[in-house]
Protein backbone atom coordinates (compact mmCIF):
# COMPACT_ATOMS: atom_id res chain seq x y z
CA UNK A 1 0.00 0.00 0.00
CA UNK A 2 1.04 3.26 -0.83
CA UNK A 3 2.72 5.54 2.05
CA UNK A 4 0.30 8.19 3.09
CA UNK A 5 1.22 11.86 3.27
CA UNK A 6 0.28 15.07 5.20
CA UNK A 7 -0.64 18.34 2.88
CA UNK A 8 2.64 20.14 4.37
CA UNK A 9 4.48 17.13 3.21
CA UNK A 10 3.20 17.25 -0.36
CA UNK A 11 3.80 20.75 -1.21
CA UNK A 12 7.25 20.22 0.10
CA UNK A 13 8.07 17.74 -2.29
CA UNK A 14 6.00 20.22 -4.93
CA UNK A 15 8.50 22.51 -4.59
CA UNK A 16 11.22 19.80 -4.81
CA UNK A 17 10.05 18.71 -8.21
CA UNK A 18 9.65 22.37 -9.40
CA UNK A 19 13.26 23.01 -8.38
CA UNK A 20 14.74 19.51 -9.86
CA UNK A 21 16.94 19.55 -12.84
CA UNK A 22 15.43 17.85 -15.64
CA UNK A 23 19.21 17.27 -16.58
CA UNK A 24 19.48 14.65 -13.59
CA UNK A 25 15.90 13.23 -13.78
CA UNK A 26 14.08 12.42 -16.95
CA UNK A 27 10.84 14.00 -17.90
CA UNK A 28 9.07 10.53 -17.44
CA UNK A 29 10.36 10.03 -13.71
CA UNK A 30 8.56 13.60 -13.49
CA UNK A 31 5.62 12.95 -14.81
CA UNK A 32 5.58 9.93 -12.79
CA UNK A 33 5.90 11.36 -9.26
CA UNK A 34 3.54 14.35 -10.47
CA UNK A 35 0.83 11.86 -11.37
CA UNK A 36 1.53 9.80 -7.82
CA UNK A 37 1.36 13.14 -6.01
CA UNK A 38 -2.33 14.15 -8.02
CA UNK A 39 -3.61 10.39 -6.78
CA UNK A 40 -2.28 10.82 -3.20
CA UNK A 41 -4.04 14.20 -3.10
CA UNK A 42 -7.23 12.91 -5.08
CA UNK A 43 -7.08 9.93 -2.72
CA UNK A 44 -7.15 11.97 0.44
CA UNK A 45 -9.48 15.02 -0.54
CA UNK A 46 -11.98 15.52 2.40
CA UNK A 47 -14.45 16.82 -0.71
CA UNK A 48 -15.73 14.33 -3.07
CA UNK A 49 -13.97 15.25 -6.58
CA UNK A 50 -15.32 13.76 -9.65
CA UNK A 51 -14.31 13.36 -12.90
CA UNK A 52 -16.29 12.84 -16.08
CA UNK A 53 -17.54 13.50 -19.57
CA UNK A 54 -18.96 17.04 -20.40
CA UNK A 55 -21.32 15.53 -22.89
CA UNK A 56 -23.06 12.82 -21.05
CA UNK A 57 -22.13 13.66 -17.43
CA UNK A 58 -20.87 9.98 -17.03
CA UNK A 59 -18.76 9.57 -13.93
CA UNK A 60 -14.99 8.32 -15.21
CA UNK A 61 -13.63 9.05 -11.42
CA UNK A 62 -14.80 9.75 -8.16
CA UNK A 63 -12.49 9.78 -4.86
CA UNK A 64 -13.17 7.90 -2.02
CA UNK A 65 -14.78 10.82 0.15
CA UNK A 66 -17.18 11.58 -3.10
CA UNK A 67 -17.85 7.32 -3.15
CA UNK A 68 -18.48 7.89 0.94
CA UNK A 69 -20.91 10.46 1.08
CA UNK A 70 -23.22 8.83 -1.99
CA UNK A 71 -22.81 5.53 -0.86
CA UNK A 72 -21.57 3.87 -3.78
CA UNK A 73 -18.58 2.16 -5.15
CA UNK A 74 -16.96 3.93 -7.91
CA UNK A 75 -17.40 0.96 -10.00
CA UNK A 76 -21.01 1.25 -9.54
CA UNK A 77 -20.76 5.34 -10.03
CA UNK A 78 -19.14 4.84 -13.22
CA UNK A 79 -22.29 2.80 -14.86
CA UNK A 80 -24.47 6.38 -13.74
CA UNK A 81 -24.53 9.34 -15.01
CA UNK A 82 -25.43 12.80 -13.06
CA UNK A 83 -28.90 12.70 -14.25
CA UNK A 84 -29.39 9.37 -12.93
CA UNK A 85 -28.88 10.43 -9.09
CA UNK A 86 -30.43 14.07 -9.45
CA UNK A 87 -34.21 15.12 -8.75
CA UNK A 88 -35.78 16.00 -11.89
CA UNK A 89 -36.05 19.74 -10.40
CA UNK A 90 -32.60 20.05 -9.53
CA UNK A 91 -31.93 18.36 -12.73
CA UNK A 92 -33.54 21.02 -14.71
CA UNK A 93 -31.79 24.03 -12.79
CA UNK A 94 -28.11 21.98 -13.59
CA UNK A 95 -28.83 20.97 -17.15
CA UNK A 96 -28.52 24.90 -18.46
CA UNK A 97 -25.22 25.44 -16.38
CA UNK A 98 -23.79 22.11 -17.76
CA UNK A 99 -24.94 23.39 -21.67
CA UNK A 100 -23.54 26.96 -21.86
CA UNK A 101 -19.86 24.84 -20.28
CA UNK A 102 -20.19 22.95 -23.27
CA UNK A 103 -21.24 25.17 -25.46
CA UNK A 104 -17.63 27.12 -24.50
CA UNK A 105 -18.43 29.10 -21.46
CA UNK A 106 -15.02 28.49 -19.11
CA UNK A 107 -16.45 30.20 -16.03
CA UNK A 108 -17.05 27.50 -13.49
CA UNK A 109 -20.13 27.27 -11.61
CA UNK A 110 -21.77 26.34 -8.38
CA UNK A 111 -24.58 25.21 -7.37
CA UNK A 112 -26.66 24.17 -4.31
CA UNK A 113 -28.33 20.40 -5.31
CA UNK A 114 -30.10 17.62 -4.39
CA UNK A 115 -28.43 13.54 -4.79
CA UNK A 116 -29.96 10.81 -4.01
CA UNK A 117 -27.61 8.44 -2.64
CA UNK A 118 -27.89 4.35 -2.56
CA UNK A 119 -30.13 4.25 -0.25
CA UNK A 120 -32.69 6.44 -2.01
CA UNK A 121 -32.03 9.23 0.39
CA UNK A 122 -32.19 13.31 -1.11
CA UNK A 123 -29.48 15.00 0.19
CA UNK A 124 -28.20 18.59 0.06
CA UNK A 125 -24.64 19.16 -1.64
CA UNK A 126 -22.63 22.02 -3.07
CA UNK A 127 -21.14 21.24 -6.43
CA UNK A 128 -18.64 23.69 -7.86
CA UNK A 129 -17.91 22.32 -11.31
CA UNK A 130 -16.07 23.30 -14.18
CA UNK A 131 -15.48 21.88 -18.27
CA UNK A 132 -11.95 21.33 -19.51
CA UNK A 133 -10.32 20.36 -22.75
CA UNK A 134 -8.47 17.28 -22.35
CA UNK A 135 -5.47 16.84 -24.81
CA UNK A 136 -5.92 13.00 -25.49
CA UNK A 137 -9.81 12.85 -24.16
CA UNK A 138 -11.73 15.60 -25.42
CA UNK A 139 -14.28 18.10 -23.32
CA UNK A 140 -14.01 16.63 -19.66
CA UNK A 141 -15.92 17.94 -16.04
CA UNK A 142 -14.54 17.98 -12.84
CA UNK A 143 -16.16 18.82 -10.10
CA UNK A 144 -15.89 19.15 -6.12
CA UNK A 145 -18.60 18.13 -3.79
CA UNK A 146 -19.54 19.23 -0.14
CA UNK A 147 -21.74 17.75 1.93
CA UNK A 148 -23.91 20.89 2.89
CA UNK A 149 -27.16 18.75 4.19
CA UNK A 150 -27.36 18.93 7.83
CA UNK A 151 -26.60 23.28 7.40
CA UNK A 152 -29.60 23.18 4.95
CA UNK A 153 -31.95 21.28 7.42
CA UNK A 154 -30.74 23.78 9.83
CA UNK A 155 -31.57 26.57 7.74
CA UNK A 156 -34.71 25.19 6.83
CA UNK A 157 -35.65 24.95 11.15
CA UNK A 158 -34.43 28.34 11.61
CA UNK A 159 -36.67 29.41 8.79
CA UNK A 160 -39.53 28.13 10.10
CA UNK A 161 -39.21 29.32 13.42
CA UNK A 162 -38.87 32.85 12.41
CA UNK A 163 -41.92 32.77 10.48
CA UNK A 164 -43.64 31.01 13.15
CA UNK A 165 -42.01 33.92 15.49
CA UNK A 166 -43.70 36.44 13.22
CA UNK A 167 -47.47 34.83 12.54
CA UNK A 168 -47.53 34.18 16.57
CA UNK A 169 -46.75 38.05 16.89
CA UNK A 170 -48.74 39.35 14.30
CA UNK A 171 -51.48 37.22 15.60
CA UNK A 172 -50.88 38.65 19.60
CA UNK A 173 -51.22 42.78 17.93
CA UNK A 174 -54.65 41.37 15.73
CA UNK A 175 -55.86 40.08 18.64
CA UNK A 176 -55.07 43.12 21.30
CA UNK A 177 -56.42 45.34 18.11
CA UNK A 178 -60.32 42.83 17.67
CA UNK A 179 -60.31 42.95 21.67
CA UNK A 180 -60.05 46.77 22.34
CA UNK A 181 -62.22 47.17 19.07
CA UNK A 182 -65.19 44.92 20.28
CA UNK A 183 -64.57 46.49 23.64
CA UNK A 184 -65.53 49.98 22.59
CA UNK A 185 -68.06 48.75 20.25
CA UNK A 186 -70.14 47.26 22.83
CA UNK A 187 -70.03 50.20 24.78
CA UNK A 188 -71.29 52.35 22.11
CA UNK A 189 -73.66 50.24 20.96
CA UNK A 190 -75.18 49.67 24.72
CA UNK A 191 -75.43 53.31 24.91
CA UNK A 192 -77.19 53.52 21.00
CA UNK A 193 -79.66 50.14 22.14
CA UNK A 194 -80.74 52.11 25.60
CA UNK A 195 -81.04 55.49 24.04
CA UNK A 196 -83.61 53.32 21.04
CA UNK A 197 -85.64 51.65 24.06
CA UNK A 198 -86.18 55.37 25.69
CA UNK A 199 -86.84 56.83 22.93
CA UNK A 200 -89.26 54.42 21.59
CA UNK A 201 -91.52 54.13 24.94
CA UNK A 202 -92.02 58.07 24.60
CA UNK A 203 -92.79 57.46 20.79
CA UNK A 204 -96.24 55.76 21.81
CA UNK A 205 -99.26 56.19 19.61
CA UNK A 206 -96.39 57.50 16.98
CA UNK A 207 -96.24 54.62 14.57
CA UNK A 208 -94.34 56.46 12.50
CA UNK A 209 -91.35 57.15 14.19
CA UNK A 210 -91.67 53.98 16.69
CA UNK A 211 -91.33 51.80 12.76
CA UNK A 212 -88.05 53.96 12.33
CA UNK A 213 -86.72 53.29 16.09
CA UNK A 214 -87.61 49.53 15.67
CA UNK A 215 -85.40 49.67 12.26
CA UNK A 216 -82.47 51.19 13.94
CA UNK A 217 -82.69 48.99 16.78
CA UNK A 218 -82.84 45.81 14.45
CA UNK A 219 -79.20 47.51 12.43
CA UNK A 220 -77.79 47.85 15.96
CA UNK A 221 -78.26 44.45 16.79
CA UNK A 222 -76.76 43.20 13.31
CA UNK A 223 -73.87 45.47 14.17
CA UNK A 224 -73.66 43.54 17.51
CA UNK A 225 -72.95 40.41 15.52
CA UNK A 226 -69.67 41.70 14.42
CA UNK A 227 -68.79 42.38 17.73
CA UNK A 228 -69.84 38.72 18.48
CA UNK A 229 -67.71 37.43 15.61
CA UNK A 230 -64.61 39.33 16.75
CA UNK A 231 -65.24 37.88 20.42
CA UNK A 232 -65.38 33.96 18.69
CA UNK A 233 -61.95 35.22 16.86
CA UNK A 234 -60.04 35.85 20.16
CA UNK A 235 -61.82 32.37 21.59
CA UNK A 236 -63.93 34.71 23.99
CA UNK A 237 -67.44 33.09 23.20
CA UNK A 238 -68.33 30.35 24.77
CA UNK A 239 -70.91 27.85 24.13
CA UNK A 240 -70.78 24.18 25.85
CA UNK A 241 -69.55 21.54 24.40
CA UNK A 242 -70.78 17.85 24.45
CA UNK A 243 -69.47 14.83 22.86
CA UNK A 244 -70.64 14.68 18.95
CA UNK A 245 -70.09 12.32 16.05
CA UNK A 246 -68.75 14.39 13.56
CA UNK A 247 -69.51 12.02 10.81
CA UNK A 248 -73.43 12.12 11.83
CA UNK A 249 -73.63 16.19 12.20
CA UNK A 250 -72.04 17.04 8.96
CA UNK A 251 -74.54 14.16 7.48
CA UNK A 252 -77.40 15.77 8.69
CA UNK A 253 -76.45 19.28 7.70
CA UNK A 254 -75.75 19.08 4.06
CA UNK A 255 -78.25 18.16 2.25
CA UNK A 256 -79.65 22.09 3.58
CA UNK A 257 -76.77 23.45 2.77
CA UNK A 258 -76.43 21.84 -0.86
CA UNK A 259 -79.86 23.69 -1.25
CA UNK A 260 -77.98 27.04 -1.86
CA UNK A 261 -75.32 25.42 -4.51
CA UNK A 262 -74.80 27.41 -7.24
CA UNK A 263 -75.08 25.44 -10.70
CA UNK A 264 -72.44 24.21 -12.44
CA UNK A 265 -71.12 22.88 -9.05
CA UNK A 266 -70.75 19.23 -8.41
CA UNK A 267 -70.33 18.08 -4.72
CA UNK A 268 -68.92 14.63 -3.03
CA UNK A 269 -68.83 13.54 0.02
CA UNK A 270 -66.51 10.91 1.86
CA UNK A 271 -67.78 10.04 5.19
CA UNK A 272 -66.73 7.65 7.43
CA UNK A 273 -69.75 4.86 8.32
CA UNK A 274 -69.57 6.65 11.82
CA UNK A 275 -67.50 8.76 14.22
CA UNK A 276 -65.09 10.29 14.47
CA UNK A 277 -66.08 11.54 18.20
CA UNK A 278 -65.79 15.12 19.21
CA UNK A 279 -66.08 17.37 22.02
CA UNK A 280 -67.57 20.14 20.40
CA UNK A 281 -70.67 22.49 19.68
CA UNK A 282 -73.45 21.58 17.42
CA UNK A 283 -74.39 25.12 16.38
CA UNK A 284 -70.70 25.86 15.47
CA UNK A 285 -70.00 23.19 13.91
CA UNK A 286 -72.66 23.19 11.23
CA UNK A 287 -71.13 27.37 10.65
CA UNK A 288 -67.76 25.89 10.09
CA UNK A 289 -68.94 23.21 7.55
CA UNK A 290 -71.31 26.08 6.22
CA UNK A 291 -68.71 28.60 5.46
CA UNK A 292 -66.07 26.51 4.51
CA UNK A 293 -68.43 25.06 1.65
CA UNK A 294 -69.48 28.79 0.93
CA UNK A 295 -66.11 30.04 0.46
CA UNK A 296 -65.07 26.72 -1.86
CA UNK A 297 -68.30 28.16 -4.06
CA UNK A 298 -67.72 31.75 -4.24
CA UNK A 299 -63.81 30.55 -4.87
CA UNK A 300 -65.21 28.79 -7.91
CA UNK A 301 -67.46 31.93 -9.42
CA UNK A 302 -69.50 31.56 -12.39
CA UNK A 303 -67.12 28.36 -13.58
CA UNK A 304 -68.42 24.72 -13.26
CA UNK A 305 -66.14 22.90 -10.52
CA UNK A 306 -66.13 20.29 -8.21
CA UNK A 307 -66.15 20.50 -4.41
CA UNK A 308 -64.88 17.29 -2.03
CA UNK A 309 -66.48 17.30 1.69
CA UNK A 310 -64.13 14.33 3.24
CA UNK A 311 -63.97 13.39 6.78
CA UNK A 312 -61.05 11.06 8.61
CA UNK A 313 -59.14 10.76 11.11
CA UNK A 314 -55.69 11.20 11.37
CA UNK A 315 -52.34 10.93 13.62
CA UNK A 316 -50.42 13.56 15.30
CA UNK A 317 -47.02 12.10 13.30
CA UNK A 318 -49.36 12.63 10.17
CA UNK A 319 -50.23 16.16 10.82
CA UNK A 320 -47.30 19.01 9.38
CA UNK A 321 -45.96 21.50 11.73
CA UNK A 322 -45.91 24.03 9.26
CA UNK A 323 -49.07 26.38 7.81
CA UNK A 324 -50.90 25.30 11.43
CA UNK A 325 -53.41 28.03 12.48
CA UNK A 326 -53.14 28.86 15.00
CA UNK A 327 -49.14 29.22 14.88
CA UNK A 328 -48.90 28.48 18.92
CA UNK A 329 -51.02 25.30 18.57
CA UNK A 330 -49.86 22.25 20.75
CA UNK A 331 -51.72 19.13 20.69
CA UNK A 332 -53.14 17.63 23.25
CA UNK A 333 -54.18 14.34 21.64
CA UNK A 334 -52.30 11.23 19.68
CA UNK A 335 -55.38 11.38 17.09
CA UNK A 336 -57.31 14.21 15.52
CA UNK A 337 -60.73 14.25 13.35
CA UNK A 338 -60.26 15.76 10.13
CA UNK A 339 -63.24 17.78 8.53
CA UNK A 340 -61.71 18.20 4.79
CA UNK A 341 -63.23 20.92 2.15
CA UNK A 342 -61.47 21.24 -1.10
CA UNK A 343 -62.18 22.64 -4.49
CA UNK A 344 -61.13 23.71 -7.79
CA UNK A 345 -61.24 27.32 -7.48
CA UNK A 346 -58.99 30.24 -8.12
CA UNK A 347 -56.79 29.17 -5.47
CA UNK A 348 -54.50 31.51 -3.73
CA UNK A 349 -51.20 33.08 -3.51
CA UNK A 350 -48.47 32.59 -0.77
CA UNK A 351 -49.34 36.44 0.47
CA UNK A 352 -52.85 35.47 0.58
CA UNK A 353 -52.73 32.47 2.44
CA UNK A 354 -50.38 34.51 5.04
CA UNK A 355 -53.51 36.49 5.43
CA UNK A 356 -56.61 34.57 5.27
CA UNK A 357 -57.48 34.26 8.71
CA UNK A 358 -56.55 38.08 9.65
CA UNK A 359 -59.81 39.95 10.33
CA UNK A 360 -61.58 41.85 7.61
CA UNK A 361 -58.95 40.62 5.19
CA UNK A 362 -61.10 39.18 2.48
CA UNK A 363 -60.54 38.43 -1.64
CA UNK A 364 -63.95 38.58 -2.27
CA UNK A 365 -66.29 41.55 -0.91
CA UNK A 366 -65.69 44.53 0.92
CA UNK A 367 -67.21 44.05 4.14
CA UNK A 368 -66.62 41.12 4.76
CA UNK A 369 -64.12 38.75 5.94
CA UNK A 370 -64.69 37.99 9.53
CA UNK A 371 -65.94 34.32 8.26
CA UNK A 372 -62.82 32.89 8.79
CA UNK A 373 -60.97 34.83 11.52
CA UNK A 374 -64.82 33.38 13.41
CA UNK A 375 -63.81 29.70 12.77
CA UNK A 376 -60.07 30.13 13.55
CA UNK A 377 -61.41 30.85 17.17
CA UNK A 378 -63.66 28.28 17.42
CA UNK A 379 -61.57 25.61 16.50
CA UNK A 380 -58.62 27.35 18.89
CA UNK A 381 -61.22 26.97 21.61
CA UNK A 382 -61.79 23.44 20.92
CA UNK A 383 -57.80 22.64 21.13
CA UNK A 384 -57.77 22.03 17.35
CA UNK A 385 -56.30 23.95 14.63
CA UNK A 386 -57.10 24.76 10.62
CA UNK A 387 -54.20 23.34 7.84
CA UNK A 388 -54.71 25.24 4.51
CA UNK A 389 -52.95 24.16 1.48
CA UNK A 390 -53.42 26.27 -1.95
CA UNK A 391 -51.95 27.19 -5.32
CA UNK A 392 -53.09 30.13 -7.08
CA UNK A 393 -55.38 28.31 -9.90
CA UNK A 394 -55.18 25.24 -8.85
CA UNK A 395 -57.93 25.39 -5.88
CA UNK A 396 -57.50 25.08 -1.95
CA UNK A 397 -58.09 22.25 0.68
CA UNK A 398 -59.42 23.36 3.95
CA UNK A 399 -58.66 20.81 7.05
CA UNK A 400 -59.86 21.60 10.40
CA UNK A 401 -58.57 19.38 12.99
CA UNK A 402 -59.83 18.61 16.09
CA UNK A 403 -58.89 16.18 18.80
CA UNK A 404 -60.77 13.05 18.79
CA UNK A 405 -62.66 12.04 22.16
CA UNK A 406 -60.91 9.23 24.38
CA UNK A 407 -64.61 9.22 26.46
CA UNK A 408 -67.23 8.50 24.10
CA UNK A 409 -69.77 7.20 26.67
CA UNK A 410 -71.47 10.93 26.64
CA UNK A 411 -72.47 10.94 23.01
CA UNK A 412 -75.41 12.77 23.13
CA UNK A 413 -78.53 11.19 20.98
CA UNK A 414 -79.36 11.73 17.75
CA UNK A 415 -81.22 15.47 17.37
CA UNK A 416 -84.22 15.36 14.69
CA UNK A 417 -83.50 17.29 11.80
CA UNK A 418 -83.20 20.84 11.94
CA UNK A 419 -86.08 23.08 10.37
CA UNK A 420 -83.83 25.93 10.50
CA UNK A 421 -82.37 27.69 7.24
CA UNK A 422 -78.56 27.89 6.97
CA UNK A 423 -77.13 30.92 7.55
CA UNK A 424 -74.63 32.06 5.03
CA UNK A 425 -72.31 35.18 5.88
Amino acid sequence: MAEKHTYEELEKRIRELERAETGRRSEEEILHESEALFREIFDISPIGIVLGIAETQKFLKVNPYGCAILGYTEAELQQMTVRDITPEEDWNREVKMIQARIAGDPSPFIIEKRMINKKGEARWFRVTASAFQSKLHGLRAIAFVQDIHDYKQSETVNAALKARIQRLKKAESLGRMAGAVAHLFNNQLNVILGSLELALNEAAGNEGLRHKLQNAMQAVHRSAEISNLMLTYLGLSFVRTESLDMANVCRRYLPLIQLAAPKGISMETDFLPAGPIIRANEGQLKEILTHLITNAWESMGDRRGKLTVAIKTLPLADIPDSQLDPADWEPVASFFACLEVADTGCGMTEEELEKIFDPFFTTKFPGRGLGLSAIQGIVKSWDGAILVESRKNHGSVFRVLLPVADNISSLSPEKPFPDDEVAFR
